[in-house]
């Protein structure tokens, strides 16, 4: 919980770029729940890349940002199993229809 309100933290003061060290974090492994929600995020390609790889995290939240496209995100869960809860809720995400084709059936995706 502390790493995830450091990330938080860490993310406002560097005006919410995606920091290279947790994009690290996430193909190493080390996190486990990672809230990006209300950050006015719009762009998750690298995000949705380290997720590929990634077999920790189990849930995402990415509630309220400017997301429209999740094109590499929705191409890393194929190959992700650990998710299981994604929020996407509350962003300008047009294209919803490839992530619910999904095959990770454990994958709980709000929107």
């Amino acid at each position: 919980m502390i790493f995830i309100l450091f990330i938080n933290i860490f993310l406002l003061i560097n005006k919410l770029k995606m920091n290279k060290d947790i994009l690290d974090k996430l193909k190493n492994n080390k996190i486990t729940k990672l809230d990006l929600s209300c950050y006015k995020i719009e762009n998750i390609d690298k995000l949705g890349e380290s997720l590929k790889f990634n077999s920790s995290l189990t849930e995402l939240c990415l509630y309220n940002n400017k997301i429209e496209n999740i094109d590499k995100l929705s191409e890393s869960l194929k190959f992700n199993s650990s998710l299981t809860y994604l929020d996407l809720s509350w962003n300008k995400i047009e294209n919803i229809d490839i992530l619910l084709t999904n095959q990770n059936k454990k994958l709980r995706i709000i929107y």
